[in-house]
């Protein structure tokens, strides 16, 4: 995140020899006082040398360097022997949250200068820049932002105390109910606080903030009083109102407020006008004549959906939305009777459903808002294949080999970022009868099991979980909605074998390919005095009815998942289905082809394991003809000036999502088709374009809307949150927080539950740093670059490892302390687990209980999180991070590594360590001008003990079709 210019990287690459050699590339410290308009800078100096330091004073048209006179009459400091401190940064180590870094900034105070510079340095905003002698202002990099918590001042010396900037208003977000705002709110409400909505909301409950007011007088009123006393300081009057006091009707008041008399509360209404006034006594009733039943939804939502009172759906007819002002616009519903229990179904402030594009669906039944280019086809259809969405979907026909074009365009406005989505399959010949046994049966299959005691394959539909000895497993399809399972039909049966076959009609002499998709597992586990090896083998021959392997014989597939487990090592060939293609020559007009499964076990656990198959296609190689299709996103004059791409090859509804900045007043969506062989179509369906502001469910974008509409005028670095965006398209964020908290914490939460930091750069803009497996390296360091007898390894604390992991969301109340206050839970024990593909997370949860000796259990709360895909990419990032303990690795280096942030990936290689380079992530940071040098602590990814970098396959990716094309 860190911007460095050419000729900063250049000296800073030169500052320790030149240094050390003349002095003349050694680091200069400025620090600005950024409201004062001051800024004071440090002399070059070699390290190991004598140190001094030169004067700073006022900032005019340029920076005052080092040894710039300044007149006598403006007065002097001067940066002391003590100079600046160290500069830092660290993560917690058991949670993804940044700590508050200090330093401190010591001044000479000469000629007792500093005496009328302390008042307006308190609170001022400071920032450290570090750069080197001959380079402009423009070059020096910004290294830390704060602002002046404290001074101490003497007659030698000003020493400045500077806490970071980080989320600088620190606000807290838990406005009370029923003091400055809804004062007249019943007294059950007014122990909580205005709920902070995102995304979109089901069943968000709401607080009643005013309802029908009655109260007793508290003194008696004669004819002429314009004031009224009540026992009740809890009635919930409103600030204005018509009332009746006993038998006087129409009587109306101006404010309310709550007074104290003889140490006695009451609540007093003011302004009285009465129309016909008699005398009161002691006592008498007092009523809200026209009262209005107020139910608080919580901060301004943009859109109500539905609403319901005890469950049941409420007609619009029969309350009104309306908008009022607490401390910002809250929305509240208004009703003319007490309700019970009101809940709503909302899309809050950040987030907007609308469609940009028209007809998106087709549901129209035809081509309504889109174009169809020269020499494409376009077909709206219900049926071959099924829509994905809705009635209807698009059949789009381009041209041999050269794509036709079918295009929407839409206003846009630039600079915004904008998410468009839609789905698309492609057409193909399958000879192949019921090749992804979408019958749900083996229909055109036929089944032959050579071991008597093995149970034929079944079909299952995809997504359905599979209880397999102790594991549930949940295996998604490769290919639309079925797929088939092979495995054993006793729990500890410790063999199987099966196949099924299929003749299809071919010409002799005529090259086919064959596709094949499949998963299978080979297990082993080394133990102390045995060995548990469970097998799930795949494989598949080619022939004649006579001779099934005449063709291809009996060939092995290799495993599409692997796991060893071993002591010192674990190996990972693949997972998720395996795509194996093989060509042939057809040696007769009826050739079959059979694919094979077969389980074996040894060991501690007599159970072999289960195969799967899905998505097998036969094509004559000569003639692979399938339609092939691409997307543009651009303007109307340059259709892919935002993406141009193809859109790979995929037989079942693919979901595609891209996101890009507008730089125009009008945007044009493009789809494109062609064909190889006979003439195909490309199928696309549910095309949606939001705003990305609008769109809002992304953890990002909730992230953005929390600190541009309740921390203003705190600013994003943008370029941070536009590619942390793009790592979390798959992440669903929504709820409805009725103790949102500080906000500082609040953000924290929000990015510990997607893996993310979030922290201030040195400029004081908001950074956040997905911890993902994407992140480039920035930096490598070997003994060349790591300064002597500064490495230390130390492992993470034992209490950073858990065996259990439970991830509660979906929350009720908005509370965030017990799993009570959720509704939904995913989790991934040693035994079992909810997650997709629970298998590996077991495994994994498994390994961590054996090797470091005993269960651990992580609970988080997820008030963010209200759908089980979300919990689940939760789930499968602690798992993969919290199972291991990693080693952190500690050294110093030159200043040349000041660029570096929190969470950047580094490449480091030692000796002491291991032979080979291992990644890590930077979780320590600190500048130390005492040395010029930086020190860094990382957290070492590659040595995590055992399965630690395991990776699963995202749920997101299962059913994605073909992904590479035939191997002809």
């Amino acid at each position: 995140m860190q911007t460095t210019t050419a000729a900063w990287n250049t000296a800073a690459g030169l500052t320790e020899t030149l240094s050390r050699l003349s002095g003349h590339t050694a680091p200069i410290f400025l620090v600005d006082f950024l409201s004062l308009n001051r800024t004071f800078g440090s002399r070059a100096y070699a390290p190991g040398g004598p140190r001094t330091f030169g004067d700073g004073g006022i900032v005019g048209s340029g920076l005052l360097f080092a040894g710039v006179i300044v007149p006598a009459e403006l007065g002097l400091l001067r940066l002391s022997d003590q100079g600046i401190s160290s500069l830092s940064m660290e993560v917690q180590e058991t949670a993804n949250s940044v700590r508050v870094s200090t330093a401190r900034v010591s001044f000479q105070n000469q000629e007792a200068f500093a005496l009328g510079f302390v008042s307006p340095s308190l609170k001022a905003r400071i920032r450290i820049r570090l750069g080197f002698l001959g380079l402009g202002p423009a070059d020096f990099l910004s290294l830390f932002t704060g602002v002046v918590d404290r001074d101490t001042i003497t007659r030698q010396a000003l020493m400045l105390d500077i806490l970071d900037g980080a989320f600088r208003l620190h606000r807290n977000l838990s406005i009370a109910i029923g003091g400055q705002y809804f004062p007249g709110a019943p007294v059950s409400s007014r122990s909580k606080f205005i709920p902070l909505l995102v995304g979109a909301i089901r069943d968000a409950p709401t607080i009643q903030v005013q309802g029908a007011a009655v109260g007793t007088l508290a003194f008696a009123m004669s004819t002429g009083h314009t004031v009224l006393y009540l026992n009740s300081v809890g009635a919930t009057f409103p600030n204005t109102g018509t009332i009746t006091i006993n038998a006087e009707t129409g009587v109306t008041y101006s404010s309310r407020e709550i007074i104290h008399r003889s140490e006695q509360s009451y609540l007093r209404l003011n302004g009285l006008v009465r129309g016909a006034p008699v005398t009161h006594a002691v006592d008498e009733t007092v009523t809200l004549t026209t009262a209005k039943y107020l139910y608080l939804i919580g901060y301004q939502v943009r859109s109500l959906q539905q609403v319901r009172n005890n469950g049941v759906y409420v007609q619009p007819a029969n309350y009104t939305l309306q908008t009022l002002d607490a401390d910002r616009k809250v929305s509240v519903l208004e009703f003319t009777t007490q309700q019970g229990t009101v809940t709503v179904y909302a899309n809050s402030g950040n987030l907007d459903e609308t469609n940009l594009l028209t007809n998106g669906g087709f549901e129209t039944g035809d081509t309504t808002g889109w174009v169809t280019g020269v020499g494409a086809t376009a077909v709206v259809g219900t049926v071959t294949p099924d829509p994905e969405d809705g009635t209807y979907r698009l059949a789009l026909t381009g041209a041999l080999a050269d794509y036709k074009d079918f295009y929407q365009e839409w206003i846009t406005r630039a600079g915004d970022r904008y998410v468009v989505s839609f789905s698309f399959l492609h057409e193909d010949s399958n000879l192949l009868t019921n090749g992804g046994f979408e019958t749900g049966g083996l229909d055109g299959w036929t089944v032959t099991p050579p071991i008597p005691t093995s149970r034929g394959p079944a079909v299952y539909p995809a997504g359905q979980r599979i209880v397999i000895g102790n594991q549930t497993i949940l295996y998604p399809a490769a290919d639309g909605n079925y797929l088939v399972i092979f495995q054993a039909p006793l729990e500890n049966q410790a063999a199987y074998e099966n196949e099924i076959y299929q003749d299809v009609a071919t010409t002799v002499g005529l090259t086919y390919v064959l596709g094949i998709r499949h998963i299978s597992i080979d297990y082993v586990q080394f133990a102390i005095n045995a060995t548990d090896s469970r097998q799930g083998f795949a494989g598949f021959k080619v022939g004649t009815t006579g001779d099934p392997g005449s063709i291809i014989s009996y060939t092995r597939l290799p495993p599409a998942i692997t796991i060893l487990i071993a002591s010192d090592t674990n190996d990972r060939r693949g997972n998720g289905y395996a795509l194996h293609s093989r060509s042939f020559v057809a040696t007769s007009t009826t050739t079959r082809i059979t694919v094979v499964a077969t389980g074996t076990s040894q060991g501690l656990v007599p159970a072999a394991l289960p195969v799967v198959f899905d998505a097998l296609r036969l094509q004559q190689a000569s003639v692979l003809d399938t339609s092939e299709s691409a997307l543009q996103l651009g303007t109307p004059a340059t259709p892919g000036l935002y993406r141009n791409e193809d859109l790979g090859t995929h037989y079942v509804w693919t979901r595609k999502v891209v996101s890009f900045v507008a730089t125009a007043a009008l945007t044009r969506l493009t789809w494109r088709s062609r064909f190889t062989g006979p003439s195909r179509a490309s199928f696309f369906d549910r095309a949606v374009v939001q705003r990305v502001f609008s769109a809002g469910d992304n953890p990002i974008e909730v992230i953005a809307y929390i600190i541009d509409t309740f921390l203003q005028p705190l600013q994003r670095n943008q370029a941070s949150f536009d590619l942390a965006y793009t790592k979390l398209l798959g992440w669903r964020y929504g709820g409805s927080l009725t103790d949102p908290g500080e906000s500082r914490a609040l953000l924290q939460r929000m990015g510990e539950q997607c893996n993310t930091l979030i922290y201030e750069d040195g400029n004081g803009k908001v950074v956040v740093q997905v911890l993902d497996a994407t992140r480039l390296v920035q930096r490598e360091f070997s003994l060349s670059n790591i300064i002597a007898d500064t490495f230390m390894v130390i492992p993470e604390p034992l209490d950073t490892v858990y065996s259990e992991f439970y991830i509660w969301f979906a929350p009720r109340t908005g509370a965030r302390s017990s799993s009570e206050d959720f509704q939904g839970v995913t989790f991934a024990t040693p035994t079992e687990s909810t997650h997709p593909v629970s298998l590996f997370l077991s495994i994994l949860c498994e390994t961590a209980e054996t090797i470091y000796g005993r269960p651990h259990r992580l609970d988080i709360f997820a008030e963010f999180i209200s759908d089980f895909t979300t919990a689940n990419l939760l789930l499968e990032q602690k798992v993969q991070r919290n199972t291991s303990r990693h080693d952190v690795l500690h050294f110093e280096t030159w200043i040349d590594a000041a660029p570096l942030q929190l969470g950047d990936m580094v490449l480091v290689e030692h000796a002491a360590f291991l032979s080979h380079p291992v990644f890590a992530e930077v979780v320590s940071w600190a500048v130390v001008p005492d040395t010029m040098r930086v020190r860094l602590s990382v957290r070492a990814l590659q040595k995590a003990a055992w399965l630690a970098e395991f990776e699963l396959p995202s749920p997101l990716d299962g059913g994605s079709g073909w992904s590479t094309e035939f191997d002809a």
